[in-house]
């Protein structure tokens, strides 16, 4: 009897609590528990809005039904921590958003198990900004160069895997300026030379690996002197400042529930 009395109790309750969600009030604002579905019926996010804003923690799946990210806004506020998975439940990155725009410290990680620090990174009004580091997967230090909004500007460092420095460089507004140094694994100096507005430019060294000199490039503009003799080494460092020389980072970036 006890347990018919519950399951009578509940199917009398169950449109009410089914109702109770997605609901407007009469100026159209959102109010309360909200779920939205992907055509094939799974949940694609579910929250709490409070007068057409989102309040409290929000989680947003995959069409599988896999967790893809959670948000927690702050009330009274336009901000919300944020924290990015990888299909498998793995941490991808986490960070703080204002007005939907990335700001402040954001953290990402590797996809591989277990998961490691890949990089932190600073952000303003969804750009970066500030000091950005690179991590090898023993958390050694492998890279870090300063932006001012979207610009690498300032000191440029890369480093080998055993802690050892590989590179040296200065950026400023976005392009390379100045001394520029690359070592060989060995600590040796291996590439010597100075950029004007992010082209090679005046006399470069290139050393060999027990320090003695291979040979001297001369630039301008960016072009060598005698391009035949600089072929090789010119590849290699017109394919580090393609890449810039640095880890590439997947930037995660997930929906902010409006």
């Amino acid at each position: 009897m006890y347990k018919r009395n519950l399951f009578t109790i509940f199917i009398f309750l169950a449109p009410l609590i089914l109702f109770s969600q997605n609901l407007t009030d009469a100026s159209g604002k959102k109010q309360g528990p909200w779920v939205k579905n992907y055509p094939n019926g799974k949940i694609m996010y579910e929250g709490t809005f409070r007068d057409d804003k989102p309040v409290g923690l929000f989680k947003r799946y995959t069409e599988e039904g896999v967790l893809l990210s959670e948000l927690t806004y702050a009330p009274g506020k336009d901000e919300a921590t944020a924290v990015f998975y990888y299909g498998d439940g793995i941490k991808a990155a986490e960070g703080k958003y204002v007005a939907r725009k990335k700001e402040g410290l954001w953290r990402f990680w590797s996809a591989t198990q277990p998961p490691y620090l890949i990089s932190e990174e600073y952000y303003h009004n969804d750009t970066r900004h500030g000091l950005s580091v690179k991590y090898y997967a023993d958390s050694t230090l492998a890279e870090k160069v300063a932006w001012d909004m979207g610009n690498r500007s300032g000191e440029w460092l890369q480093y080998y895997p055993d802690g050892s420095i590989c590179l040296r460089a200065e950026f400023m507004a976005g392009k390379l300026e100045g001394p520029f140094s690359y070592y060989h694994p060995n600590g040796k100096l291996q590439y010597e030379g100075r950029y004007l507005e992010d082209r090679r430019t005046g006399d470069w060294m290139i050393f060999n690996e027990d320090g003695s000199l291979k040979q001297i490039i001369a630039y301008k503009d960016g072009v060598p002197a005698d391009p035949k003799l600089a072929d090789q080494e010119t590849s290699f460092l017109d394919d580090l400042e393609k890449k810039k020389g640095r880890v590439t980072v997947t930037d995660i970036t997930g929906t902010v529930i409006k």
